[in-house]
């Protein structure tokens, strides 16, 4: 009995290394990438994230909601208003409000907006040629990995966050 909870013990210690190291890998894999990206941008004058949420909108290929956008890029909504608003004095997003106070809101891309997302994606080269450190049928059993631990990641959190707002944001034990 004693030997298979310092079994169990050291298994669960593995475990939480070996997330530790995974975890780490992930943060160093999409730090770099952010940043090569970044930089490519630079010279464009287009930030990442701008670039990240025309993209959702081109995408879209129509009006798109501030909550729609901070889902699909799994950021705060009020980070988003706020990248939103700052996008919009800079002309490349039109912000429509709804006719009632507090009505729908819903984000629409400018010429602008549009010239600068073909631009951005025109000249990317540097996620590509990251990328192809792995054959076409490694992108695509990452891509599936990356996406069931993404998934698995936002019902995590999302129970996190439900198992907070039912105890009234009380600590539980």
């Amino acid at each position: 009995m004693i030997q298979a909870r310092r079994r169990s013990s050291v298994e669960a210690v593995a475990r939480r290394e070996e997330a530790r190291q995974l975890t780490m890998l992930i943060g160093q894999v999409s730090s770099a990438m952010y940043r090569a990206r970044q930089e490519e941008l630079r010279p464009l004058g287009i930030p990442m994230m701008h670039s990240a949420v025309l993209w959702v909108l081109k995408v879209a290929n129509a009006p798109v909601t501030p909550a729609v956008i901070s889902r699909l890029l799994l950021r705060r909504h009020q980070s988003i208003l706020q990248l939103l608003s700052r996008m919009e004095k800079q002309g490349y997003i039109v912000v429509q409000r709804g006719p009632r106070k507090g009505g729908p809101v819903k984000v629409v891309m400018t010429d602008k907006g549009r010239e600068a997302v073909d631009l951005a994606w025109e000249r990317e080269r540097v996620v590509s040629e990251i990328l192809s450190a792995l054959s076409g049928d490694e992108r695509a059993e990452l891509k599936a990995y990356l996406e069931r631990i993404r998934d698995k990641a936002s019902a995590v959190q999302s129970r996190s966050l439900l198992d907070w707002q039912v105890t009234g944001g009380e600590a539980r034990p």
